[in-house]
Order: structure tokens, then C-alpha cells, then sequence
């Protein structure tokens, strides 16, 4: 059987998974342009930003949570090839996803100091930050669609279209945030504030391009009324929660996990929380290659298990987990590799800034060998079979029994510096590999989430027949 192939497996990642990848480093690389941008006008608005893109983060991660569970159905609603099923959870996790976003979007927007207080900010970085959160929760409200959505382009393997829209909406994004930070090509010099509606204006962009090419091109995924009735019955929300709760109860732990770190480290000064936002652009660059790699294995993992292959399922779990570690020992590499590249477009943060950022690196180039290995089998294995509780109960002891306790006393107890606070964040993941491994090896992840609806669906064909 060819798709048991160790070969054929790399293939298809790379075919899948490098469109993902691109995709996930463009969007990195514009919080890393947006940093260098927003640096030049000094390193208190670097902290300043560096508030209000956690926010933006934190939501997107939140988001990330809905689309990652519509797209394990999606994909194995694919596999069994039910295209009702597929149109079903797309509307269900639409729904859902704008019903938190509109509730993100009132408190961003209107009571933005609800975030900054947090912080610890004061003065003119407080402002600045609060401006920034109220204009970019525009860009958390349309993010709703446009993450649920492409988690289905993504489901069926158009990978590439994916990237395409991101490469578009990067580029805008950019050209928006020279306009309006600096006032060029005729703009208003908006300073901070423009870096915000330039993102928020381009997430408008991909969300209109987005639905017309689903509904142009890709009527497959294009849900319609008689959709949006079945996404509100019991048996299709019940399904759709059993999945994406605990995948959206472990995102939200997590994320508010992360939260409550850069909180712990804004508390130890300003030029540590401008290190953090610059070290927290750069390890987001770092995790797509996890990501791109995660998103390929869950495609092919959940296409596998909707047809009911567990065998094969099992053979590309075994494959995830060699990649995984060749990939996490390559970021580990580059990344080390390019630090003399990186801080010359930092050069006006403060010296005593710089310093930190450079001894911070090593940290991060050792953390992500265990972060990627993590991610991949996580993601792209457990997840995708469905064992979301396993995971969020995993996310929830790794983090807030062992890494916040631990960051919160090396911090603010010890005071240690900077370099050893993150690597006891990073230790979160080092704690979290064994169970992971022994999960992934028991097999217990290895469920088909289509059998009872696919089954309905071919009985209620052949009444009609």
C-alpha cells in the first residue's frame, strides 16, 4: 500500500504543508515588520504595541481554537466524502466563532483599560496601548469568518489558496501600517494607532476575498440556509461541542496561561516587556514551521480516520513524530545561526534592550526543538483524532501546575533575569513531551467522529432512492 510509504508521507506533508508554512511565516514576519516599524519611534511604544498585538494574538489563538475544531471535522467529513456534513459544521462553527468575537469586540473596544491595567502601563504607553486595542478589535471581529472558513479550505487540501489570500492581505497590511504609522503616499501620521487600522483594514480585505472565492469557486464549502437550520440541531451541536469544547477549553487555558506569563514578565519593567514582544515575534516566525507541519498532519490524519484507515493513521503518527524532531532541531539551528542578522533592525531600542534580547535568543532556539516535537504530535495527531480532553487536561497541568508557579517565583520572588524567566516558561514544553509521546504511542487517539451521521446520511439516500 503506497500511502504506508515513509516517502509518500513526506510528500504529501510537504505538498500540504509548505503552502501552510508560507502562510503561517507571513504572518509572523508582519508582526516582525510591524516591531521593526513601530521601533523606530522608541521602545515605550514598542511596550505599547507590544499590549495591544498580545491582545489581538491571544484573540486569534482563541479563534484558532473554533477553527481547528471545525477543521478535524471538516477533514474527516471529507474523508468519508459526506458534503453535507461538511457544509454542516462549517455554518455550526461560523456561528459560534461570531458569537465569541462579538463579545471580544464590545470589552476591546470599549473598555480597553480592562487590558491595560493588566499591563501595569501608565502614562502615554497606556494611551498609546488603549488606542491601539480599540482599533485593531475590529480586526478580531472579522477574523471570526475568515479562521473558520479557511480551516475548511484548508480541510480539503487547498492549501495553497490559503497562502495566497495571507501573501495578499500581508502585503496590504504592510503597505497600510508604512502608510499611516509614518504618513506617507498622502496619509496621516497615526504613529502606533496606524500600525492598528492597517491590520485591521487588511483583515477586511481577506474576509470579503475569502467568502467570494468560497462561493465563486469552492461552492462545496458554501453553506446556505438549509445549513445554518441543521447547524442549530441538537445532534449537530452536540457533536460539534464534544469536539471543540475541550479543543476551546484548552485553547483558552492556554492562552490565558500565556497571558498571565507576559503579565509576570511586563510586572519585571518596561524594557523586559519590549524584549518579550520582540522575542514573542520572533518565536511566532519559529513556530510555523510547527504549525504548517501540525495543520499537513492533521489533514492527512483526519482524511485517513473519516475513511476509517486506522492502520495508515497510526503509520503517519509514527512518521509525524521522526519529522517533528528533524524540524524542531532545524529551527533550533537557524535560529541561532541568524541572531547576529536579527538585532541591527532593533537598533533603536536601548542598549540594556538589545543586551536582553541577544542573551534571550539561545533560550529560545533550545525551547523550540521541544515546542515543535509537541505542536506536531498534539495538533496534527491527538487532535485530530479527536482526543481534545486529553490534550486540554495536558495544556492545564503543563502550564498552570508547573510553568506559571515556576515563572511567577523565578520573576518576581528571585528576580532572576530575564534569559532564565523565559526558560522557565519554555519548560512548560520540556515537562509536557513524555505524556505526549506515550499518548500518541497508546493509540487511544485513533477515533472516526463521521461513523453515525455518515451512516444516517447513506440510509436516508437510499429511502429516497
Amino acid at each position: 500500500m503506497a500511502e504506508k510509504n515513509f516517502g509518500f508521507f513526506i510528500r504529501r506533508v510537504l505538498i500540504l504543508g509548505v503552502p501552510l508554512i508560507l502562510q503561517q511565516m507571513l504572518f509572523s514576519s508582519l508582526g516582525i515588520i510591524d516591531n521593526i516599524m513601530v521601533s523606530q519611534l522608541g521602545t515605550s511604544e514598542v511596550a505599547a504595541a507590544g499590549v495591544g498585538l498580545r491582545i489581538f494574538i491571544y484573540s486569534m489563538v482563541i479563534i484558532w481554537g473554533f477553527g481547528l475544531g471545525v477543521g478535524i471535522l471538516v477533514a474527516q467529513f471529507w474523508g468519508a466524502k459526506d458534503r453535507d456534513g461538511v457544509k454542516r459544521y462549517l455554518a455550526v462553527g461560523q456561528l459560534i466563532a461570531l458569537m465569541l468575537t462579538s463579545v471580544i469586540f464590545v470589552i476591546a473596544y470599549f473598555f480597553p483599560q480592562a487590558f491595560t491595567t493588566l499591563y501595569n502601563v501608565t502614562g502615554d504607553t497606556k494611551y498609546v496601548a488603549e488606542t491601539y486595542i480599540q482599533y485593531v478589535s475590529f480586526a478580531i471581529l472579522l477574523s471570526a469568518p475568515v479562521i473558520t472558513l479557511e480551516a475548511g479550505i484548508r480541510s480539503i487540501g487547498q492549501t495553497k489558496l490559503t497562502l495566497f489570500l495571507s501573501l495578499a492581505e500581508v502585503a496590504l497590511n504592510i503597505l497600510l501600517n508604512y502608510m499611516l504609522i509614518f504618513g506617507k503616499l498622502g496619509a496621516p501620521e497615526m504613529g502606533v494607532a496606524g500600525s492598528a487600522i492597517g491590520t485591521s483594514l487588511a483583515r477586511a480585505f481577506r474576509f470579503i476575498a475569502t467568502l467570494a472565492i468560497i462561493y465563486i469557486w469552492y461552492p462545496t464549502l458554501a453553506f446556505g440556509p438549509r445549513h445554518l437550520k441543521q447547524a442549530l440541531g441538537v445532534k449537530v451541536l452536540r457533536k460539534y461541542l464534544s469536539v471543540t469544547l475541550p479543543t476551546m477549553a484548552g485553547t483558552v487555558i492556554w492562552t490565558v496561561g500565556l497571558f498571565v506569563l507576559n503579565v509576570i514578565v511586563g510586572r519585571m519593567g518596561e524594557q523586559q516587556l519590549a524584549v518579550s514582544t520582540v522575542i514573542s515575534s520572533l518565536e511566532s516566525f519559529a513556530l510555523a514551521a510547527a504549525g504548517g507541519t501540525s495543520g499537513a498532519v492533521a489533514i492527512l490524519i483526519g482524511n485517513a480516520l473519516g475513511a476509517g484507515h486506522f492502520s495508515l493513521s497510526q503509520a503517519y503518527a509514527r512518521y509525524a513524530g521522526w519529522m517533528a524532531l528533524f524540524t524542531g532541531l532545524l529551527v533550533a539551528a537557524v535560529i541561532i545561526a541568524s541572531s547576529p542578522i536579527i538585532m541591527p533592525f532593533y537598533e533603536q531600542l536601548t542598549p540594556e534592550a538589545q543586551a536582553l534580547t541577544l542573551a534571550c535568543l539561545p533560550v529560545l532556539a533550545f525551547s523550540m526543538i521541544f515546542r515543535v516535537i509537541n505542536v506536531v504530535l498534539i495538533v496534527g495527531v491527538l487532535r485530530a483524532g479527536g482526543d481534545n480532553t486529553y490534550c486540554m487536561y495536558l495544556d492545564f497541568f503543563c502550564q498552570w501546575v508547573w510553568a506559571i508557579p515556576a515563572t511567577l517565583v523565578a520573576a518576581l520572588w528571585f528576580q532572576w533575569a530575564l534569559p532564565w524567566v523565559f526558560f522557565m516558561i519554555a519548560s512548560e514544553e520540556m515537562v509536557k513531551l513524555i505524556p505526549t509521546l506515550q499518548r500518541v504511542r497508546s493509540g487511544k487517539w485513533l477515533n472516526n467522529l463521521t461513523k453515525d451521521e455518515t451512516k444516517a446520511a447513506d440510509q436516508t439516500q437510499a429511502v429516497e432512492a
